[in-house]
């Protein structure tokens, strides 16, 4: 057993909650930390979304670490609000600050009694430091603390459902609303930065992206008759749709994300359920489009053998849909807490795949060099992994910095899953062609 962590599997929970906050319109995100943390978590989502990305701090020197950040924090929020004049402000906690033990919702008490009359945004926080998750966790807990911290019920309306969304790209969450929609429900989907993490050219600077959603319709969640919730390999305390569930009593939908006919299925199924109405004939079609792509490329697949890395909620559905096409997850590895793959233990079909919890990426390296593998599926930081062990590697989730289009990638759907599939076949084939001594240009 190790004493240290080299190279994390995962990355820091402010994180996470900063991409929650970019799916709200108008809104700031303020690290209560120090300036480090904020520009950390901007080299991170810049590099991923090659997008412009502003994460306000409350800067913390020595003497905040030692006699508390309330001071700090009050004139971050003041600053915030002059130079941004935003609707919402997100605050989410450090390391630092946590572990000297600011009482934010103290402070923002103060902050109000000071600022008396004056025209205020609406502040949100959440507490994520990253001894107690990753970015994955400090995600779906922000979400959920924006949920509890916002969300009233006065009237349900009808046909209107949440869809509480995961670490998704913007095409994926843009493919999200164009599936409900099909459906003919009303749909708030929260996190919504499909446009403010993928915007146009613009003629002139933005201080704030246009897009996300707007903080009165997360307002109107306790109204929804439903809520799909891609928790799925998150604790009850962290889902949005539980926490809606427990208060209003909102029937809640934890699945997992959409990626491969079985999952898929459950998807679809569910929207059907919740519409009243048959799956429309053209998501069928791409199905059966799906399939016949499965059956012609069967030949490339099968037998093959893959780890699969990274954000616990997409090595799980990953890990599915690579079994349903015939290869073998040899391993599966998160950097998510104990027990966050316990979905696939109790799977036959992975009853000989290794799953590593809570690891790093020498864990899964050291595990490479053991064994075989055909292929890795996960983010860029697996780059050194598949050079060294010479084997191509599929880069999905978060981040992918050695390569533009991250935020245009769409996996989910069977139409994303088709896009998957493609990438993953072709790159086994080419990897087949590359160590062959004579250059077949049939396959």
């Amino acid at each position: 057993m190790k004493d240290v962590t080299k190279n994390a599997c995962h990355l820091c929970a402010p994180l996470g909650a900063s991409l929650v906050y970019k799916g709200i319109q108008n809104c700031v995100s303020v690290l209560h930390g120090s300036q480090g943390c904020a520009t950390y978590i901007r080299r991170y989502l810049i590099g991923h979304f090659r997008e412009p990305i502003d994460i306000a701090s409350s800067s913390f020197t020595e003497h905040t670490a030692v006699f508390g950040g309330q001071e700090n924090m009050i004139q971050s929020i003041i600053n915030v609000i002059n130079t941004y004049s935003p609707d919402v402000i997100g605050v989410a906690t450090t390391c630092l600050s946590e572990t000297i033990g600011d009482d934010i919702s103290m402070i923002l008490k103060e902050f109000h009694k000071r600022r008396g009359e004056s025209k205020t945004p609406v502040i949100l926080y959440t507490s994520t430091p990253s001894y107690r998750g990753t970015h994955v966790t400090g995600f779906f807990k922000t979400l959920h603390d924006v949920i509890n911290q916002t969300a009233i019920q006065t009237e349900p309306v009808d046909r209107m459902i949440n869809i509480f969304s995961g670490l998704f790209s913007p095409a994926e969450i843009r493919s999200l609303k164009e599936i409900a929609a099909s459906f003919s429900l009303k749909t708030i989907l929260f996190p919504d930065y499909s446009d403010t993490l993928d915007g146009g050219n613009w003629n002139q600077y933005h201080p704030i992206p246009p897009g996300g959603t707007p903080i009165q319709i997360i307002n109107n969640c306790g109204n929804a008759q439903a809520s799909i919730d891609f928790s799925f390999c998150q604790k009850d305390e962290i889902s949005a749709g539980q926490s809606l569930f427990g208060k209003f009593g909102i029937p809640s939908y934890r699945t997992a994300y959409p990626i491969g006919i079985e999952l898929c299925d459950t998807f679809y199924d569910t929207l059907a359920t919740l519409s009243g109405m048959e799956i429309p004939k053209q998501f069928m079609r791409e199905r059966e489009r799906l399939i016949d792509g499965y059956v012609d490329a069967h030949k490339y697949l099968y037998g093959k053998r893959a780890v699969v890395f990274g954000d616990e909620n997409l090595v799980f559905s990953v890990s599915i849909f690579l079994a349903e096409i015939g290869i073998d997850v040899v391993c599966a590895a998160t950097g998510g807490p104990k027990d966050s793959l316990i979905g696939l233990k109790t799977k036959e079909a992975f009853a000989r795949t290794d799953i590593l919890e809570d690891c790093d990426y020498e864990d899964v390296e050291e595990w490479v060099i053991h064994n075989r593998a055909d292929i890795l599926v996960g983010s860029s930081r697996g780059n050194k992994i598949a050079r060294n062990a010479e084997i191509p590697l599929i880069r999905c989730g978060f981040p992918i910095h050695d390569r533009v289009g991250a935020a245009r990638q769409n996996f989910i759907g069977y139409k994303g899953t088709h896009n998957l599939f493609d990438q993953i076949t072709n790159a086994l084939i080419e990897q087949r062609q590359n160590s062959m001594s004579i250059n077949y240009g049939t396959m």
